[in-house]
């Protein structure tokens, strides 16, 4: 089965809001539909308290973070069926679950926490190690309409998928694909491999 489905993680941060609207232009980019999830969670409860009392305000937290999100990826992109979710859980775990059945899984590179926030972001790093579908971890500006796309390659044989990947999205946004491999100073000299016949996807996009 292919699943069309685009897919994006969000928390209300200002991460998560660049990330809803970067998956909303790509949806509108590529005719498809935009599910937007926000994962709760709440702590284990005290005393005389049941996991109903945690339960309900907590998720009427994050359904206001969906209700936003869905809003303003509406109203960026007028055209694109637009859903929206809250699902109890570990964001990480939730999302991974999420990917079996997206064609695409969209995140923020950090979160609301201050230990997200480093780098990369937990929460991202995770997604984009373990899961089943492309992940694009949204950085810097929601809208990058203009310049290349950058494709990191290696030996590896998931370079080709890269490398495909990579002429697809340039040949969607009519910019050129820049391919980069890092190599180590004093490594001999690679010898380049020109893919762009391999994969097809015309002669619009451009590699140097």
């Amino acid at each position: 089965m292919q699943y069309t489905d685009i897919v994006v993680g969000t928390d209300g941060s200002a991460a998560g809001v660049s990330a809803v609207r970067w998956a909303a232009t790509h949806a509108e980019r590529v005719r498809a539909r935009l599910r937007i999830v926000c994962v709760y969670h709440w702590p284990l409860p005290g005393p005389g308290r049941s996991t109903a009392q945690l339960d309900a305000p907590a998720r009427a937290r994050a359904l206001a973070v969906v209700a936003a999100a869905v809003a303003d990826a509406r109203g960026a992109q007028p055209t694109v069926e637009v859903h929206g979710t809250a699902v109890l859980g570990l964001p990480s775990d939730a999302l991974l679950t999420e990917s079996r059945t997206a064609a695409l899984l969209v995140v923020g590179s950090h979160g609301r926490s201050a230990l997200a926030s480093a780098l990369l972001g937990s929460v991202g790093l995770q997604i984009a190690t373990f899961a089943a579908c492309p992940v694009v971890v949204v950085r810097g500006r929601a809208h990058t309409a203009i310049g290349p796309v950058v494709a990191g390659v290696d030996d590896t044989p998931s370079s080709e998928r890269v490398l495909e990947t990579g002429f697809v999205e340039a040949h969607r946004r009519g910019c050129a694909l820049v391919a980069v491999r890092a190599v180590e100073k004093d490594a001999p000299q690679v010898r380049a491999v020109a893919l762009g016949v391999r994969v097809g996807c015309g002669p619009s996009p451009r590699s140097r």
